[in-house]
């Protein structure tokens, strides 16, 4: 896509959108043998002619090789987690146990399942029920 320029200056005479950058010739004053001595730079502008505003492009955060290792170590974490539930589904699914069973001390369950679910300790939920005062 070509970048387009035209006259800057309030008065000049030449109208025309240029694809070239250059020095307007009619607003430009020169001497008899040709030189320049006072310099009007075209500027850019449009296609249609309006002026020009250049966007800003934002670059994103460098990531550091530290970060990198954290969001990989996250990641594998997260795909050890999903191959676990889905081999925990795939055992509840060929032994008939309901999805939102929850397991318990009275539960006698496969060797296989209770290799692979690990109970762990349960933790008490404060909410508008509790009797007691929180910590």
């Amino acid at each position: 896509m070509p970048n387009y320029w035209k006259c800057s200056q309030e008065n000049c005479e030449d109208a025309t959108t240029y694809t070239y950058k250059g020095l307007c010739r009619s607003c430009s004053i020169y001497d008899d043998v040709g030189e320049c001595l006072e310099p009007k730079p075209r500027l850019r502008v449009n296609r249609d002619g309006s002026e020009y505003h250049q966007a800003l492009v934002s670059r994103g955060h460098v990531v550091t090789r530290q970060e990198k290792m954290n969001v990989d170590k996250q990641y594998a974490k997260d795909r050890k987690m999903a191959t676990k539930m889905r081999k925990v589904r795939q055992i509840m699914r060929e032994e008939g146990i309901d999805m939102s069973h929850v397991c318990d001390d009275s539960c006698n369950h496969s060797e296989e399942l209770n290799d692979v679910i690990q109970i762990g300790e349960s933790v008490h939920v404060h909410d508008e029920n509790c009797n007691h005062e929180e910590e």
